[in-house]
């Protein structure tokens, strides 16, 4: 469970249908041009990997500027840490533990710092960030995770090809502060809650959907981290943050194209703040339930409520 399960709720669904505007992809998005096309590799090992690369990107090309970017630990280090037989998360070791996967690991962000600070191939990290992103099933949903996996060339070569077309400065114009990957504060809340980056008063998701449109169960997702953002901010390695956000964002990497929605646009009126209610009263629910059924299997219970 998780907030991408949360948002399926019925009343969560429901309340965002009914607040928030029905119009929502611009004419002139629906005709954009498909700048990179699907490699075809392993099933969602493009969206993940390229989540890393771009990330690693953007802390690259900013290291040098104003700008400040705030990062915590990347979710395949967390497992990582997590892959030995002493590990408190046995499960993770029992699943993931191969030596040769640590290698992998260890490689790949030994990459991803030395690509950050300005070194490094781009085109071997490109490979090793495939590793990164399949490590992060063990995290998030402890399914489809094979420690038998290999990194395909003509994901890497497709990760290449967006990367080459996304300037960070350029399509995000970032002024003070970017936070890469924040957890929330009460991402326990809904069992697991992290995005892809803030910038600035901007939570931003990044897309490899082929098709350039905006499904309701994106702007969904990108509305509940909002909400959870405001009732107690992000947590990050320097520590909370909590500065107001305004919008909302979406890059699409095939296409090379940024759409910002102002929340005042998203929900006329009142909307949001309608909204954030209905969430609160279902997220106290849903919260009641994770301990009412802790109490009857036990503190690591993972039953879909």
């Amino acid at each position: 469970m998780s907030l991408t399960n949360f948002i399926k709720r019925p009343r969560i669904s429901e309340a965002f249908g009914k607040y928030a505007t029905k119009d929502r992809t611009p004419g002139t998005f629906k005709t954009c041009p498909l700048l990179v096309k699907d490699a075809q590799g392993p099933n969602g090992s493009a969206g993940t990997s390229f989540d890393y690369l771009a990330r690693f990107h953007i802390a690259r090309v900013l290291r040098k500027t104003e700008t400040r970017v705030h990062r915590r630990q990347w979710i395949s280090e967390y497992v990582q840490e997590r892959l030995y037989p002493n590990s408190v998360e046995k499960r993770l070791y029992d699943i993931g533990m191969n030596e040769e996967w640590h290698e992998y690991l260890t490689g790949a962000h030994f990459e991803a710092n030395a690509y950050i600070q300005g070194k490094g191939n781009v085109k071997w990290l490109a490979l090793m960030v495939q590793y990164m992103a399949h490590t992060d099933l063990l995290r998030r949903t402890m399914m489809g995770f094979d420690n038998r996996f290999d990194a395909c060339g003509r994901v890497a070569s497709e990760l290449i090809a967006m990367l080459e077309l996304f300037d960070p400065i350029e399509v995000f114009q970032p002024k003070k502060h970017v936070y890469l990957n924040p957890e929330f504060v009460f991402a326990n809340k809904v069992s697991g809650a992290d995005a892809d980056l803030i910038v600035d008063d901007r939570l931003i998701e990044i897309k490899t959907n082929k098709r350039l449109v905006l499904t309701k169960s994106t702007l969904l997702q990108l509305v509940g981290y909002v909400v959870l953002h405001d009732l107690a901010g992000i947590k990050m390695s320097d520590g909370v943050h909590h500065e107001p956000l305004s919008s909302v964002g979406i890059y699409f990497a095939r296409h090379n194209k940024f759409l910002t929605i102002p929340l005042s646009d998203l929900f006329p009126d009142k909307g949001y703040e309608l909204f954030r209610s209905e969430f609160e009263d279902e997220m106290k629910i849903y919260e009641g339930n994770i301990l009412k059924n802790q109490r009857l299997h036990g503190v690591g219970a993972l039953e879909d409520l």
